[in-house]
């Protein structure tokens, strides 16, 4: 193994990233004795990475082209953060003992090789990154680096400029013996060019950036008819996320499995792989479970993948932590290369940040081929502020509650902590949940035991979702059993009464003490000793006995009785007749109510008697077109006369980098246009309205 050993003279790092990626890497270099320094926008001034770096800058404004974009910015606090470092004592301890130096038995100094010199940090972006790639991919900010006197701790800028391009790096592959998914990989742009390649490429087809990764900007086309409208949908995601609109076509692989090759690379031309993973589960063309080892591939396919995966990082000359991605068929078992990015490691037992820098200084690879160990099985769950229910739509809002997992061994990579807001400018994820077992079952058993315990309350999660598919029978699958992992459950009459008791138990504290929960809705707590409460489209009436309470869930003439208790305010502990149920509640957005009841999060609105709620806002979808979530408007496509057809796109909002066309319900004629573009919406807004079905 690689150990570094610095004085508090030693090197330092910029991280131009945020988030898991750069408190990972901070974790690493703090370990190593190497100084950190972070960069951060307005959005981001109290997060983690902040707090844990040694110097942090902050960079300008919230939209990333403005702040983690913005490569002036970022080199200029490369300088005054003291980018040169002076003279290196000779009494500081600095060895990078390898298994391969330059030289069999031979110690490189690391400071001697970096002397007078600051690591400028390319983070081992994965696509969950992808929208604060643009810097990191861009040759030129590589070269820039260089021409500047520092150290780019990642490719050279030739090995960037030809795996930046899709296209390129597709033409390079195919001169390397390395297959591709057939398609359309050409140069020239224009909707006749690409709509006659479409039709040549045949449906359904994949359209997706040349310069990007994360899905952003990909689209599926499975009807000639809204080929256009999708390609040039696409070229707006794709210039504002990567500075660049060109896009590929390729054949849809309609049973795909996604399979990485873990590469790394020195200056030597040495190139190891490091055992594949399977990302096969996957939304909106990202991925939210993978695991390593890939499950029921053979020995010889696995060494093939190896192979030409090492073959693809040689051809572009890579130098660090890669990813060859390929995509296998399924049906027909062929696998195609897809795209080399970088990415993170697990079950080898080595420290690819540690890697990155030992590289970086000039060193061989620690390993050669036949000492890499694949040890174990391992899964990486990924954690989205997201409503998996509404197709996956991004979520933000500020973070109430967290409580991760405390009884199942695992690895929490997160750049958020409870208090936190996850802003709708960068990425939704919020954790990397990841274990690992001795066996695929062992590791399997821990992911469900961790995402069971692991708790969010602020914006909506998948974490419902990712237990669901952790707990199908047919996992490998994953999300091609959407109906079975989206149905429908009853909710258990005893969380209603879990819900309705805890209420019950504020109101009185309310009444006796105040405090903060006497603001929740309906507290009106005397003498009455009944009271009746309504969550969505349920009721649960409680009465209050000497000895505890008795519930009736939606008027059934079946009584249940409970005594219950209230600890910490969030935990309530309840007795019914034969059995214990001890829950975690928290309140949110004034009605609202998360449950955490046997590693299962119910979320109930609850709603004052009082005054039922206004539906309005739901029965009139078919006039009001509102917005899922909070976004910008970046295109009005209607206006007040205007007469629209069923499905037609009436305006477009961005969210997390995220296009959502908003469609018209019904034929009509629009009577309001309420937003215009550049104007920011929160979720619920009514953006466009239609004249009624009478006045149309």
């Amino acid at each position: 193994m690689v150990q570094v050993l610095l004085s508090s003279e030693g090197s330092k790092i910029l991280i131009a990233n945020r988030g898991e990626i750069a408190c990972r890497i901070i974790r690493t270099a703090r370990r190593l004795g190497v100084s950190t320094v972070a960069v951060y926008s307005e959005a981001d001034k109290d997060c983690i990475h902040v707090k844990m770096a040694d110097e942090a800058y902050c960079i300008g404004p919230a939209a990333s082209s403005e702040s983690y974009l913005n490569v002036d910015k970022i080199m200029s606090v490369a300088k005054s953060s003291g980018a040169e470092v002076g003279g290196v004592p000779s009494s500081v301890l600095g060895t990078l003992d390898t298994a391969r130096s330059a030289a069999p038995g031979t110690s490189i100094s690391l400071l001697d090789i970096i002397k007078r010199q600051s690591y400028f940090f390319w983070p081992i972006a994965n696509n969950d990154m992808s929208k604060l790639r643009l810097p990191l991919r861009i040759p030129s900010f590589a070269q820039r680096i260089a021409d500047e006197g520092l150290v780019f701790i990642g490719p050279p800028a030739e090995a960037i400029r030809s795996m930046g391009s899709k296209r390129e790096s597709k033409e390079i592959m195919l001169k390397a013996g390395v297959p591709c998914v057939p398609g359309y990989h050409g140069a020239a742009q224009d909707l006749d060019t690409l709509t006659s390649a479409a039709s040549s490429v045949g449906l359904p087809l994949l359209i997706k950036p040349t310069h990007g990764g994360g899905g952003k900007g990909m689209r599926i086309v499975r009807d000639l008819s809204e080929f256009q409208e999708e390609v040039l949908s696409a070229k707006r995601e794709a210039i504002k996320s990567f500075g660049n609109d060109e896009v590929l076509l390729e054949r849809w692989l309609e049973r795909p499995r996604h399979v990485e090759v873990q590469v790394f690379a020195d200056g030597f031309g040495e190139c190891v792989a490091l055992w594949e993973r399977d990302c096969s589960v996957q939304r909106r063309h990202q991925k939210i479970i993978e695991e390593a080892p890939a499950p029921g591939l053979s020995m010889e396919l696995k060494k093939d993948l190896a192979e030409k995966a090492v073959a693809a990082a040689k051809a572009v000359n890579y130098v660090g932590a890669g990813t060859v991605e390929f995509i296998m068929d399924a049906t027909t078992g062929e696998y195609f290369f897809m795209e080399i990015h970088p990415v993170t490691e697990m079950v080898t037992g080595v420290d690819l940040v540690e890697w990155q820098l030992s590289i970086a200084a000039g060193n061989h690879l620690p390993m050669i081929q036949a000492e890499v160990p694949c040890i174990g099985h391992a899964f990486e769950a990924r954690i989205y502020a997201e409503r998996p229910e509404a197709n996956f739509l991004p979520d933000a809002g500020k973070l109430l509650h967290t409580r991760a997992p405390t009884s199942a061994p695992h690895r929490l990579e997160t750049g958020f902590q409870e208090g936190d807001d996850v802003s709708s400018y960068y990425d939704p994820m919020i954790a990397k949940l990841i274990v690992h077992g001795k066996d695929r079952a062992e590791a399997l058993a821990l992911l469900r035991s961790a995402l069971a315990e692991y708790q969010v309350v602020g914006p909506s999660t998948n974490i419902e979702f990712l237990k669901a598919v952790a707990a199908h029978p047919d996992f490998a699958a994953g999300p091609q059993h959407h109906d079975e992992l989206f149905k429908a459950e009853p909710m258990p009459p005893r969380i209603l009464g879990q819900a309705a008791l805890f209420l019950m138990l504020h109101e009185q504290d309310a009444v006796t003490g105040g405090g903060p929960w006497s603001a929740l809705a309906h507290r009106r707590f005397g003498d009455v000793a009944q009271r009746t409460y309504k969550f969505d489209d349920r009721e649960v009436t409680v009465r209050i006995l000497p000895s505890g309470y008795e519930v009736e869930v939606d008027g059934s003439g079946t009584v249940d009785r409970a005594s219950a208790s209230l600890q910490d305010r969030t935990e309530l502990v309840t007795q019914w007749s034969d059995t214990r149920l001890a829950s975690t509640i928290i309140p949110s957005g004034g009605h609202k109510l998360h449950i955490f009841d046997s590693g299962r999060q119910y979320v109930l609105h609850h709603t004052p008697s009082e005054v039922e709620a206004d539906s309005a806002a739901t029965t009139q979808t078919a006039n009001a077109m509102t917005s899922p979530m909070p976004a910008t408007v970046i295109e009005v496509r209607v206006k007040p006369g205007d007469k629209v057809e069923a499905n037609q796109v009436v305006c477009v909002l961005e969210s997390m980098k995220m296009e959502i066309n908003i469609r018209a319900g019904r034929d009509g004629v629009v009577g309001a246009v309420n937003v215009e573009k550049g104007q920011v919406v929160e979720e619920g807004a009514v953006l466009v309205a239609l004249e009624s079905d009478e006045s149309a």
